[in-house]
This record gives structure tokens, C-alpha cells and sequence, in this order.
């Protein structure tokens, strides 16, 4: 019916809100349903659908400093201006709404005809409790997103706001949440938003997802999903100060869901031998111990980052981690070797850089299949590498600094994905003819140290 009384009509049609792509079939279907000259505007929080029928698309853009102190006064104050008085209570407010029309709107008009005291009491309680209809209102983009694009956005707001794409990313996959596609679909909703590859969301929608988790349990921190504050975690693991870090660690044995655990900045006191086996990601810097628990949880766990740490060896004998892909212990002055790695099949990452005691690489390094990365820059003391080297998934290997090493292993001929290889800083003094096996050799450096400079 649309498309026979309208084909002739020059029309102006303005769709707001639209979040179905049924929506656009029934009311727009296609170009020639209206006559020449005619217009339609849609807006959306999903940029996907528009992908389907528009000729052209334009992002809102959040307002400059100027556009939303002019706002906010005049929602504030009915005037350009502020009152004298008011002026740097103002502009606290405007950094605060960061550009957001809605908050600056919301936040003026609240706070017309208040007093001065007001102003800063509300001010105050913004940083502890934010506005509710703020929040309410940037909540509807979150509720129409499936299952796991909300842990996604959930995660970024608690965790990962303003870090590298690809961290995240890796991160994220570790966490088994197929990022890729699902990131793609935040963005097109403007709940992120990608900028010289660091990824960001708006101050009050990082807010809004936190609080989001608050309310799981407003009272208990302990019930929630997310602890990202140091004072919810002292809560949960003891009623000490946090800095003390004398945690009850048994606590952790009653999360049988925790997946994701980070601990920077703490000295611990006592060992990680209460983590539960779903544990996918673990970041202890200055680890105290000198070996990794005999109990420790290995099932799930993909990524191991003990950097700074005291660990002498990792784990002693074989231990299977059957899906661990990753393994950083950076600046680990007291590692002396690497352990077995024979039941490690999926492992895709060594790193072990400024490891600067390490005597010795074990060899059951030299056949993992999926290793893509070893890295053991400026470990000085490296002696002893594997008689050769058979990764056949290797791309990338750094013996930069290594200055004891004086051979290269042979590397065989399944060896073709080797793209970067750092010999600089060595003593090598010959290179095998079995260099010719890595085809893929894009970036190469091979300068021998002067031995003036080799350490005792």
C-alpha cells in the first residue's frame, strides 16, 4: 500500500529508533516505493542495520568542550553563561558528561535553581553513585545485546577500557568469547569505539557497566561477577589492608566459576594452591615462590604471566596443561630453566625475556608443534639451547643479548614458517647451512658481540 500511494510523492520520512531490520523492510522497502526527490532519515543504535539500505551514514559525534559548556549552561542556568560563582563547579560537570548530550541535559536541568552546596554535594555523589537516569537510559543499547556481547562489554568496562586491540583480543579469546565478530557488533552499536588501535568506551558507558555488575549485589561483593576494586577484593579475601596482602587464599577455592584473575602490585604471603580448575587466565607479578604449586589448576588454563617473579622453575617434572598457549615469566631473575614441556601440546607462546639467570632451555622446547613465538632477549646467562630445532609453527624466534650462546641448532626442513629471527648481540660465531630451510625469512639480524663485552 505504501509503495502504490507513495511511488509519485516527493516525501520527507524520518524513522527514530529503529532497531529491527524488519522495521526498515516494511516501512522503506526499496528505492522506487517513493517519487523523485524524496528523503529518508534514519536513526539507530545499531550502525549494522543500516548497512542493508542507505545511500550514506553519518556518526553522531559527541559535543566539544565549547558545544557542551553552552548546553549545560543553558539547561543549568537558562543563559550562555554561568553565574561567576558557578563557574569551575560548571566545568567540573561538563568534563564529567565528556561530551554526552543526554548527561549534560540530565545533570543541567537537575541542577537549576540549586544552591551552591547542592552543586558540589551532587558533584560528590556523581563519582560514588551515578545519575540513575543516565544510566537507565544508556542501558537500553546493553539490553539488546545477546549473552555473550554483554560479558564482552561487561569485561571491557570493568577490565580493558583503553588498551591495545590486539591485547584484548587475545585476551578475550582466552576467556573462550569469539571477539572478533562479537567486538564488531559493539562497535556498530557505539558502545566502543576503535582509535589508533586502542580500544575506548565512553566515560559514562564504562560507568554504566560497572555499576551494572554493582547491582548484582550492592551489599556483597562477593556475589558479584567482577571485583576490580582493591577495596571489594580485601572485602572478599580478608578484612586486612590490601597492601598486606595476608589474604585468606582458601577464598579463592569457593569461586568455581573465576576465569580470569590478575594480582599487580601485592606481595603475597602465602602460595596459589587454592585456585579453581575453571581458571583461564592468571597475571601474578612478583610471584614469591619458587615453583608453582604441585595443585595447581591446569585444565583450563591458557595464559601464565609470572613476571618479576621469584620462581625458579615453574613446575617441576611434567605437569599436562592441556590448553595453556601462553607462557610469560619477564624478568624473572631467578629462573634458572624452563621445565618439560612434553605435555603442553597447544602451548603457542614462550616468553621469557631479561630472564637474566636462565642457564638452560629444556628440550622438549624444540617440538612444539604450535609454537609461534620464543623470545629469550637479554638472557645473559643462556647457555645450553636444544641440539635442533623442529617447531614447525615457529614464526618468530629472539636471541637477541644472549651472549653466552655461541651455536645456533640445526633447524629442519618443516620449519618454513619462520618470518623474524634476532641473532644480534651473540656469540655465534657460525651459522648452520640449515638456515636455508627457513623460506619464510622476511627480518633478520645476526651481529656478533665483541667480546669485551661478554660477562663472566
Amino acid at each position: 500500500m505504501i509503495k502504490v500511494k507513495l511511488c509519485h510523492k516527493k516525501i520527507l520520512l524520518v524513522l527514530d529508533d529503529v532497531h529491527d531490520l524488519d522495521q526498515l523492510n516494511k516501512l522503506v522497502g526499496e528505492h522506487d516505493w517513493f517519487g523523485l526527490g524524496s528523503r529518508v532519515i534514519i536513526t539507530t543504535r545499531d550502525a549494522h542495520l543500516l548497512k542493508h539500505k542507505v545511500d550514506g551514514t553519518y556518526e553522531a559525534e559527541g559535543l566539544d568542550y565549547d558545544e557542551a559548556f553552552q548546553l549545560f549552561n543553558l539547561k543549568a542556568f537558562k543563559q550562555e553563561h554561568p553565574n561567576e560563582d558557578f563557574l569551575e563547579l560548571s566545568q567540573s560537570y561538563v568534563r564529567y558528561a565528556n561530551g554526552l548530550p543526554l548527561a549534560i541535559d540530565i545533570l543541567g536541568s537537575f541542577l537549576l535553581g540549586k544552591s551552591k552546596d547542592e552543586w558540589k554535594s551532587a558533584l560528590d555523589r556523581l563519582k560514588e553513585f551515578p545519575e540513575r537516569k543516565i544510566l537507565n537510559t544508556l542501558k537500553i543499547s546493553f539490553n539488546g545485546l545477546a549473552k555473550p556481547e554483554k560479558e564482552i562489554f561487561l569485561y571491557i568496562a570493568c577490565f580493558f577500557n583503553h588498551t591495545d586491540q590486539d591485547a584484548i583480543i587475545e585476551m578475550l579469546d582466552y576467556l573462550g568469547l569469539y571477539p572478533k565478530i562479537r567486538l564488531s557488533v559493539l562497535k556498530d552499536k557505539s558502545l566502543i569505539k576503535w582509535q589508533d588501535n586502542h580500544l575506548w568506551m565512553h566515560d559514562l558507558l564504562q560507568e554504566m557497566g560497572q555499576d551494572i555488575v554493582h547491582q548484582e549485589s550492592p551489599e556483597d561483593p562477593g556475589e558479584r561477577s567482577r571485583l576490580w576494586l582493591c577495596k571489594d577484593i580485601d572485602n572478599v579475601l580478608t578484612k586486612n589492608t590490601v597492601r598486606g596482602a595476608d589474604w585468606n587464599l582458601e577464598s579463592f577455592s569457593k569461586m568455581p566459576c573465576l576465569k580470569f584473575l590478575k594480582i599487580d602490585g601485592v606481595h603475597l604471603m602465602h602460595d596459589l594452591k587454592h585456585l579453581p580448575e575453571s581458571l583461564r587466565f592468571l597475571e601474578c607479578s612478583e610471584y614469591p615462590l619458587k615453583s608453582l604449586p604441585s595443585n595447581f589448576p591446569s585444565s583450563k588454563l591458557v595464559k601464565l604471566c609470572l613476571n618479576y617473579s621469584y620462581t625458579e622453575q615453574l613446575w617441576k617434572g611434567k605437569k599436562s596443561f592441556k590448553k595453556l598457549k601462553y607462557i610469560q615469566v619477564n624478568w624473572s631473575e631467578k629462573l634458572i630453566e624452563t621445565p618439560d614441556f612434553t605435555k603442553d601440546p597447544v602451548l603457542e607462546k614462550l616468553d621469557l625475556e631479561g630472564c637474566i639467570n636462565l642457564r638452560k632451555i629444556h628440550p622438549s622446547t624444540s617440538v612444539l608443534k604450535e609454537l609461534t613465538l620464543l623470545n629469550l632477549r637479554g638472557c645473559i646467562n643462556l647457555r645450553r639451547l636444544p641440539n635442533k630445532f623442529e617447531m614447525k609453527s615457529l614464526e618468530i624466534l629472539i636471541l637477541s643479548g644472549c651472549v653466552k650462546v655461541k651455536r645456533i641448532p640445526e633447524f629442519r626442513e618443516n620449519m618454513d614458517r619462520v618470518s623474524e629471527l634476532y641473532l644480534d648481540n651473540t656469540n655465534i660465531t657460525k651459522l648452520p647451512t640449515s638456515i636455508g630451510n627457513l623460506t619464510s625469512l622476511a627480518s633478520f639480524e645476526y651481529k656478533r658481540l665483541q667480546k669485551s663485552y661478554v660477562p663472566s
